[in-house]
Protein backbone atom coordinates (compact mmCIF):
# COMPACT_ATOMS: atom_id res chain seq x y z
CA UNK A 1 0.00 0.00 0.00
CA UNK A 2 1.36 3.39 -0.98
CA UNK A 3 -1.18 5.69 0.67
CA UNK A 4 -2.35 5.53 4.24
CA UNK A 5 -5.05 7.02 6.40
CA UNK A 6 -4.40 8.13 9.91
CA UNK A 7 -7.23 7.56 12.36
CA UNK A 8 -7.26 9.38 15.66
CA UNK A 9 -9.89 8.68 18.29
CA UNK A 10 -10.32 9.60 21.90
CA UNK A 11 -6.88 8.86 23.34
CA UNK A 12 -6.20 6.46 20.46
CA UNK A 13 -4.94 6.50 16.90
CA UNK A 14 -4.72 4.20 13.88
CA UNK A 15 -3.17 4.22 10.42
CA UNK A 16 -5.00 2.38 7.64
CA UNK A 17 -4.42 2.02 3.90
CA UNK A 18 -6.54 4.53 2.01
CA UNK A 19 -6.63 2.36 -1.10
CA UNK A 20 -8.26 -0.43 0.88
CA UNK A 21 -10.95 1.99 2.02
CA UNK A 22 -11.54 3.89 -1.18
CA UNK A 23 -11.53 1.12 -3.79
CA UNK A 24 -13.17 -2.24 -4.31
CA UNK A 25 -11.17 -4.75 -2.24
CA UNK A 26 -8.86 -7.04 -4.20
CA UNK A 27 -7.71 -10.45 -3.08
CA UNK A 28 -4.10 -10.79 -2.02
CA UNK A 29 -1.37 -8.74 -0.41
CA UNK A 30 0.24 -8.27 2.99
CA UNK A 31 -0.85 -5.81 5.65
CA UNK A 32 1.88 -4.66 8.04
CA UNK A 33 0.90 -3.34 11.47
CA UNK A 34 2.71 -1.99 14.50
CA UNK A 35 2.37 -4.05 17.67
CA UNK A 36 3.64 -2.54 20.90
CA UNK A 37 4.34 -3.53 23.52
CA UNK A 38 4.84 -7.18 22.66
CA UNK A 39 2.12 -9.29 24.32
CA UNK A 40 2.93 -12.05 26.79
CA UNK A 41 0.28 -14.44 25.44
CA UNK A 42 -2.33 -14.43 22.68
CA UNK A 43 -5.36 -15.71 24.60
CA UNK A 44 -7.91 -12.91 24.82
CA UNK A 45 -9.92 -14.77 27.43
CA UNK A 46 -7.04 -14.72 29.90
CA UNK A 47 -5.53 -11.36 28.97
CA UNK A 48 -7.57 -8.46 27.57
CA UNK A 49 -4.73 -5.96 27.18
CA UNK A 50 -4.67 -4.02 23.93
CA UNK A 51 -1.65 -5.73 22.28
CA UNK A 52 -3.28 -9.12 22.88
CA UNK A 53 -6.57 -7.89 21.43
CA UNK A 54 -4.94 -6.44 18.32
CA UNK A 55 -3.62 -9.88 17.41
CA UNK A 56 -6.26 -12.17 18.86
CA UNK A 57 -9.32 -10.45 17.37
CA UNK A 58 -8.16 -11.53 13.92
CA UNK A 59 -7.94 -15.16 15.07
CA UNK A 60 -10.67 -15.50 17.69
CA UNK A 61 -14.37 -14.63 17.41
CA UNK A 62 -17.46 -14.18 19.55
CA UNK A 63 -21.14 -14.72 18.85
CA UNK A 64 -21.65 -11.10 17.81
CA UNK A 65 -19.80 -8.08 16.50
CA UNK A 66 -20.95 -4.45 16.44
CA UNK A 67 -21.17 -1.56 13.99
CA UNK A 68 -20.07 2.03 14.59
CA UNK A 69 -23.35 2.73 16.40
CA UNK A 70 -22.75 -0.33 18.63
CA UNK A 71 -25.69 -2.19 17.15
CA UNK A 72 -25.18 -5.98 17.19
CA UNK A 73 -24.21 -7.75 13.97
CA UNK A 74 -23.68 -11.43 13.09
CA UNK A 75 -20.37 -13.07 13.86
CA UNK A 76 -20.50 -16.76 14.82
CA UNK A 77 -24.22 -16.31 15.39
CA UNK A 78 -26.06 -15.60 12.14
CA UNK A 79 -29.32 -14.61 13.87
CA UNK A 80 -30.83 -14.19 17.34
CA UNK A 81 -34.12 -13.51 19.07
CA UNK A 82 -35.01 -11.98 22.43
CA UNK A 83 -38.26 -12.96 24.15
CA UNK A 84 -40.83 -10.28 24.89
CA UNK A 85 -40.15 -10.56 28.64
CA UNK A 86 -36.42 -9.95 28.10
CA UNK A 87 -35.43 -13.23 29.76
CA UNK A 88 -34.65 -15.59 26.88
CA UNK A 89 -31.96 -15.01 24.24
CA UNK A 90 -31.75 -17.54 21.42
CA UNK A 91 -28.71 -17.58 19.12
CA UNK A 92 -28.60 -19.46 15.82
CA UNK A 93 -25.04 -20.37 14.81
CA UNK A 94 -23.55 -20.67 11.36
CA UNK A 95 -23.37 -24.38 10.58
CA UNK A 96 -20.28 -24.24 8.33
CA UNK A 97 -17.72 -22.97 10.85
CA UNK A 98 -14.54 -24.90 11.60
CA UNK A 99 -11.72 -24.32 14.04
CA UNK A 100 -8.36 -23.68 12.41
CA UNK A 101 -7.26 -27.25 13.19
CA UNK A 102 -10.19 -28.65 11.19
CA UNK A 103 -12.58 -29.53 14.04
CA UNK A 104 -16.16 -28.34 13.64
CA UNK A 105 -17.41 -25.45 15.77
CA UNK A 106 -20.70 -26.24 17.53
CA UNK A 107 -22.98 -25.01 20.30
CA UNK A 108 -21.09 -27.30 22.67
CA UNK A 109 -18.07 -25.01 22.31
CA UNK A 110 -20.23 -22.05 23.32
CA UNK A 111 -21.52 -23.88 26.40
CA UNK A 112 -17.99 -24.81 27.46
CA UNK A 113 -16.87 -21.17 27.27
CA UNK A 114 -19.95 -19.74 28.99
CA UNK A 115 -20.13 -22.32 31.78
CA UNK A 116 -16.49 -23.22 32.36
CA UNK A 117 -13.64 -21.45 30.60
CA UNK A 118 -14.59 -17.76 30.64
CA UNK A 119 -15.98 -17.66 34.22
CA UNK A 120 -12.71 -19.24 35.38
CA UNK A 121 -10.35 -16.76 33.68
CA UNK A 122 -12.26 -13.62 32.69
CA UNK A 123 -13.64 -11.33 35.41
CA UNK A 124 -15.88 -9.29 33.11
CA UNK A 125 -17.38 -12.39 31.51
CA UNK A 126 -17.94 -13.83 34.97
CA UNK A 127 -19.99 -10.78 35.96
CA UNK A 128 -21.94 -10.79 32.70
CA UNK A 129 -22.80 -14.47 32.94
CA UNK A 130 -23.82 -14.09 36.57
CA UNK A 131 -27.11 -12.78 35.12
CA UNK A 132 -27.67 -16.15 33.40
CA UNK A 133 -29.92 -18.68 35.08
CA UNK A 134 -29.32 -21.41 32.50
CA UNK A 135 -27.80 -21.92 29.06
CA UNK A 136 -28.61 -24.92 26.86
CA UNK A 137 -27.92 -26.19 23.36
CA UNK A 138 -31.08 -27.81 21.97
CA UNK A 139 -29.11 -28.71 18.84
CA UNK A 140 -25.52 -28.21 17.56
CA UNK A 141 -26.42 -24.89 15.92
CA UNK A 142 -28.55 -23.27 18.64
CA UNK A 143 -27.74 -21.74 22.03
CA UNK A 144 -30.43 -20.52 24.43
CA UNK A 145 -29.69 -18.25 27.40
CA UNK A 146 -32.27 -17.86 30.17
CA UNK A 147 -31.65 -14.88 32.45
CA UNK A 148 -32.50 -14.56 36.13
CA UNK A 149 -34.06 -11.15 35.47
CA UNK A 150 -34.19 -8.77 32.49
CA UNK A 151 -30.74 -7.31 31.81
CA UNK A 152 -30.88 -4.76 29.01
CA UNK A 153 -27.11 -4.67 28.19
CA UNK A 154 -26.93 -8.45 27.71
CA UNK A 155 -26.65 -8.23 23.91
CA UNK A 156 -23.60 -6.00 24.39
CA UNK A 157 -21.92 -8.71 26.49
CA UNK A 158 -20.83 -10.65 23.40
CA UNK A 159 -18.25 -8.24 22.05
CA UNK A 160 -14.96 -9.96 21.37
CA UNK A 161 -13.03 -8.66 24.39
CA UNK A 162 -15.77 -9.76 26.79
CA UNK A 163 -16.77 -13.10 25.28
CA UNK A 164 -14.11 -14.62 23.00
CA UNK A 165 -14.69 -18.29 22.21
CA UNK A 166 -12.07 -21.03 22.44
CA UNK A 167 -12.09 -24.68 21.30
CA UNK A 168 -13.42 -27.10 23.90
CA UNK A 169 -11.44 -29.99 22.44
CA UNK A 170 -8.16 -28.16 23.15
CA UNK A 171 -8.96 -26.58 26.53
CA UNK A 172 -11.36 -28.83 28.43
CA UNK A 173 -9.58 -30.66 31.26
CA UNK A 174 -6.36 -28.62 30.91
CA UNK A 175 -4.69 -25.95 32.99
CA UNK A 176 -6.17 -22.89 31.28
CA UNK A 177 -3.36 -20.55 32.29
CA UNK A 178 -0.54 -22.79 30.99
CA UNK A 179 -2.28 -24.32 27.97
CA UNK A 180 0.23 -24.26 25.07
CA UNK A 181 -2.43 -22.88 22.72
CA UNK A 182 -2.32 -19.60 24.63
CA UNK A 183 0.86 -18.94 22.60
CA UNK A 184 -0.27 -20.47 19.29
CA UNK A 185 -4.03 -19.84 19.28
CA UNK A 186 -6.59 -21.88 17.36
CA UNK A 187 -9.69 -19.89 16.49
CA UNK A 188 -12.46 -19.62 13.92
CA UNK A 189 -11.55 -16.18 12.59
CA UNK A 190 -10.46 -14.96 9.15
CA UNK A 191 -6.77 -15.34 9.94
CA UNK A 192 -4.74 -18.22 11.36
CA UNK A 193 -1.69 -17.99 13.59
CA UNK A 194 1.47 -18.81 11.60
CA UNK A 195 4.57 -17.79 13.57
CA UNK A 196 5.87 -15.61 16.38
CA UNK A 197 9.45 -14.36 16.26
CA UNK A 198 9.89 -12.91 19.75
CA UNK A 199 10.90 -9.27 19.74
CA UNK A 200 10.44 -9.04 15.97
CA UNK A 201 7.01 -9.94 14.54
CA UNK A 202 3.89 -12.10 14.63
CA UNK A 203 2.60 -13.42 11.32
CA UNK A 204 -1.00 -14.39 10.55
CA UNK A 205 -2.14 -16.05 7.32
CA UNK A 206 -5.48 -16.24 5.53
CA UNK A 207 -7.96 -18.84 6.73
CA UNK A 208 -8.84 -20.47 3.40
CA UNK A 209 -11.75 -22.31 5.04
CA UNK A 210 -13.36 -19.21 6.53
CA UNK A 211 -17.13 -19.56 6.56
CA UNK A 212 -17.79 -16.23 4.83
CA UNK A 213 -17.22 -16.86 1.14
CA UNK A 214 -14.49 -14.75 -0.46
CA UNK A 215 -13.11 -13.46 2.83
CA UNK A 216 -10.60 -12.45 3.93
CA UNK A 217 -8.99 -10.58 1.07
CA UNK A 218 -5.46 -10.38 2.46
CA UNK A 219 -2.91 -13.18 2.16
CA UNK A 220 -1.31 -12.35 5.50
CA UNK A 221 -0.86 -9.82 8.29
CA UNK A 222 2.54 -8.98 9.76
CA UNK A 223 2.54 -7.36 13.21
CA UNK A 224 5.90 -5.75 13.88
CA UNK A 225 7.27 -4.94 17.33
CA UNK A 226 8.84 -1.45 17.26
CA UNK A 227 9.58 -0.40 20.87
CA UNK A 228 10.87 3.12 20.14
CA UNK A 229 8.24 5.81 19.59
CA UNK A 230 10.34 7.79 17.12
CA UNK A 231 11.05 4.64 15.12
CA UNK A 232 7.33 3.94 14.93
CA UNK A 233 6.69 7.43 13.60
CA UNK A 234 9.41 7.05 10.99
CA UNK A 235 8.03 3.66 9.97
CA UNK A 236 4.67 5.31 9.25
CA UNK A 237 6.20 8.25 7.41
CA UNK A 238 8.41 5.96 5.30
CA UNK A 239 5.48 3.63 4.52
CA UNK A 240 7.19 0.68 6.20
CA UNK A 241 3.94 -0.08 8.04
CA UNK A 242 0.33 0.21 6.92
CA UNK A 243 -1.43 0.33 10.28
CA UNK A 244 -0.71 1.84 13.69
CA UNK A 245 -3.26 1.78 16.48
CA UNK A 246 -4.07 3.28 19.86
CA UNK A 247 -0.97 5.04 21.22
CA UNK A 248 1.57 3.60 18.78
CA UNK A 249 2.06 7.19 17.63
CA UNK A 250 2.66 9.83 20.33
CA UNK A 251 -0.12 12.41 20.55
CA UNK A 252 2.27 15.25 19.85
CA UNK A 253 3.14 13.63 16.51
CA UNK A 254 -0.45 13.51 15.30
CA UNK A 255 -0.48 17.14 14.10
CA UNK A 256 2.74 16.44 12.19
CA UNK A 257 1.21 13.45 10.42
CA UNK A 258 -1.97 15.40 9.74
CA UNK A 259 0.02 17.69 7.44
CA UNK A 260 1.07 14.73 5.32
CA UNK A 261 -1.06 14.71 2.12
CA UNK A 262 -1.26 10.92 2.40
CA UNK A 263 -2.71 11.09 5.89
CA UNK A 264 -6.33 11.70 6.90
CA UNK A 265 -7.72 12.21 10.41
CA UNK A 266 -10.91 10.41 11.44
CA UNK A 267 -12.38 9.16 14.71
CA UNK A 268 -13.91 5.89 13.49
CA UNK A 269 -13.02 2.56 15.04
CA UNK A 270 -12.89 3.07 18.79
CA UNK A 271 -16.59 3.45 19.60
CA UNK A 272 -16.86 0.39 21.84
CA UNK A 273 -13.75 1.23 23.86
CA UNK A 274 -13.85 5.05 23.96
CA UNK A 275 -11.31 5.17 26.82
CA UNK A 276 -11.46 7.80 29.54
CA UNK A 277 -8.51 9.23 31.48
CA UNK A 278 -9.48 10.17 35.01
CA UNK A 279 -8.05 11.08 38.41
CA UNK A 280 -8.78 8.40 40.99
CA UNK A 281 -9.39 9.80 44.47
CA UNK A 282 -9.59 7.87 47.72
CA UNK A 283 -12.81 9.25 49.19
CA UNK A 284 -12.22 7.51 52.53
CA UNK A 285 -9.29 9.63 53.70
CA UNK A 286 -9.14 13.27 54.79
CA UNK A 287 -9.42 15.82 53.27
CA UNK A 288 -10.54 13.94 50.14
CA UNK A 289 -13.60 12.60 51.91
CA UNK A 290 -14.97 16.16 51.81
CA UNK A 291 -16.93 16.75 48.61
CA UNK A 292 -15.97 20.44 48.69
CA UNK A 293 -12.30 19.52 48.41
CA UNK A 294 -12.99 17.23 45.47
CA UNK A 295 -14.93 20.02 43.79
CA UNK A 296 -11.98 22.34 44.39
CA UNK A 297 -9.63 19.85 42.72
CA UNK A 298 -11.94 19.67 39.70
CA UNK A 299 -12.05 23.46 39.57
CA UNK A 300 -8.26 23.66 39.70
CA UNK A 301 -7.80 21.26 36.79
CA UNK A 302 -7.58 23.02 33.45
CA UNK A 303 -8.97 20.15 31.42
CA UNK A 304 -9.02 22.11 28.18
CA UNK A 305 -5.29 22.72 28.62
CA UNK A 306 -4.72 18.99 29.19
CA UNK A 307 -6.63 18.15 26.02
CA UNK A 308 -4.88 20.84 24.00
CA UNK A 309 -1.29 20.18 25.12
CA UNK A 310 -0.81 16.73 26.62
CA UNK A 311 -3.19 14.97 24.23
CA UNK A 312 -2.53 17.34 21.30
CA UNK A 313 -6.24 17.87 20.78
CA UNK A 314 -6.89 14.17 20.12
CA UNK A 315 -9.62 13.80 22.75
CA UNK A 316 -12.49 15.67 24.40
CA UNK A 317 -13.16 16.86 27.92
CA UNK A 318 -15.21 14.15 29.62
CA UNK A 319 -18.68 15.05 30.86
CA UNK A 320 -18.77 12.21 33.36
CA UNK A 321 -18.21 8.47 33.46
CA UNK A 322 -20.19 7.88 30.25
CA UNK A 323 -18.20 7.16 27.11
CA UNK A 324 -18.72 9.50 24.16
CA UNK A 325 -19.53 6.50 21.98
CA UNK A 326 -22.23 5.21 24.30
CA UNK A 327 -25.54 4.96 22.41
CA UNK A 328 -27.52 6.12 25.46
CA UNK A 329 -25.43 9.25 26.04
CA UNK A 330 -27.68 12.28 25.62
CA UNK A 331 -26.36 14.69 23.03
CA UNK A 332 -28.25 17.56 24.65
CA UNK A 333 -26.83 16.98 28.12
CA UNK A 334 -25.33 20.14 29.54
CA UNK A 335 -21.58 20.28 29.92
CA UNK A 336 -20.25 20.26 33.46
CA UNK A 337 -19.52 23.81 34.50
CA UNK A 338 -17.83 25.21 37.60
CA UNK A 339 -18.21 28.93 38.27
CA UNK A 340 -14.93 30.85 38.59
CA UNK A 341 -15.84 31.87 42.13
CA UNK A 342 -16.25 28.19 42.93
CA UNK A 343 -12.49 27.87 43.30
CA UNK A 344 -12.62 29.59 46.66
CA UNK A 345 -16.16 28.69 47.65
CA UNK A 346 -15.94 24.96 46.98
CA UNK A 347 -12.85 24.54 49.11
CA UNK A 348 -14.07 26.93 51.79
CA UNK A 349 -12.05 26.91 54.95
CA UNK A 350 -10.30 23.72 53.84
CA UNK A 351 -8.72 25.45 50.85
CA UNK A 352 -5.55 26.61 52.57
CA UNK A 353 -5.15 23.32 54.42
CA UNK A 354 -5.49 21.33 51.23
CA UNK A 355 -2.85 23.45 49.49
CA UNK A 356 -0.32 22.80 52.24
CA UNK A 357 -0.56 19.01 51.95
CA UNK A 358 1.32 16.87 49.50
CA UNK A 359 0.14 13.33 48.86
CA UNK A 360 1.98 10.58 47.05
CA UNK A 361 0.18 8.63 44.33
CA UNK A 362 0.74 4.92 45.09
CA UNK A 363 1.06 3.47 41.61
Amino acid sequence: MHRRDFLAATAAASVLGRQALAQTPKRGGTLTMILQPEPAILNLGINQQTPVAIVATKITQSLLRYDFDLSPMPSLAKAWEVSSDGLTYTFHLYDNVFWHDGEKFTADDVLFNVLDFLPAVHSRARLNYDHVQSVIAPDPATVVFRLKAPFAPFLKAFEINSAPLFPKHLYAGTNYQSNPYNLKPIGTGPFKFAEWQRGDFIRLVRNDKYYIEGRPYLDQIILRMIPDAQSRLIAVQNQQVDVAAWVDIDYVSVPVLAKDPNVTITNKGYEFQSPIAWLEINNRIKPLNDKRVRKAILTALDREFIVRTIFAGQCKVARGADRFGHPRLRSDRAEDRVRPEGRRGAAGRRGAQARRRRRALPY
